[in-house]
């Protein structure tokens, strides 16, 4: 069991936020400990996804919500091409900005009405940081003029890691994320990097069949909630 002070999150935000990993076999009696303990105004718990019943209820007796069944996907890279209409973009566009947005429409900042305001400001903010980083790249598939899909890929020392991608509504359905998907592969041979990665949420069906299709398999999935202070809490 371990609890960690998020200083990004809190600089973010502007309130304090920490988090709490629990393993399968976590003390109930340590972990309302650790909450009692917390000064947060909102702790993330991370914990196992297959939770018995009564781990479950611990954890909501606690007043934690589960927003999240955070799904990681991996694939082994052999293969990878880039097409013609994807390049790649080197600031932000209002359509690469909404695409951000979609990206994590069923994430748990979306989904918890607390975290809510922040929602766009916080992915807003990952696609600024990926342009000022220089291990990232994001891509674009262009149609008609207009931006089609995009993808942000990072390259971490073990992987290419799939930031975020995303396809808009009128150009879904025609391949569009694939494409994006061999790109990445692309990306992670060129740099010599044999395995990509990205992690989704397990209630985005489209986004979970889409790597599935490609050939990425699940190779772990977290449950994440959130606990709110007491006095910090609103009805919704």
């Amino acid at each position: 069991m371990i609890k960690e002070v998020l200083d990004w999150d809190s600089k973010f935000f502007g309130f304090p936020v920490e988090k709490i990993v629990l393993d399968r076999f976590f003390n109930e009696e340590q972990f309302r400990a650790l909450l009692a303990e917390s000064s947060a105004d909102v702790v993330y718990i991370f914990a196992p996804q297959d939770l018995s019943p009564e781990q479950e209820t611990t954890i909501a007796c606690s007043g934690a919500v589960k927003y999240d069944i955070k799904t990681t996907f991996e694939k082994q890279i052999t293969s990878g091409s880039i097409s013609s209409k994807i390049v790649k973009v080197s600031e932000s566009t209002d359509e690469l900005e909404r695409l951000a947005w979609a990206a994590g429409v069923d994430s748990r900042y979306n989904s918890d009405p607390r975290f809510r305001p922040y929602f766009r400001p916080l992915y807003s903010e990952w696609l600024r940081k990926a342009f000022l980083n220089t291990d990232s790249a994001v891509l674009a598939f262009m149609e008609s003029g207009k931006i089609a899909g995009m993808v942000i890929i990072s390259l971490t020392e073990a992987a290419g890691k799939i930031e975020l991608l995303a396809v808009a509504p009128e150009f879904r359905g025609r391949g569009t994320g694939s494409s994006l998907l061999e790109a990445v592969g692309a990306v992670c041979l060129e740099h010599g990097k044999s395995l990509s990665s990205v992690v989704t949420q397990q209630k985005n069906i489209p986004a979970c069949n889409l790597y599935s299709k490609n050939g990425y398999i699940i190779t772990r999935q977290e449950a994440v909630w959130h606990k709110w202070k007491a006095d910090n809490r609103e009805d919704v």
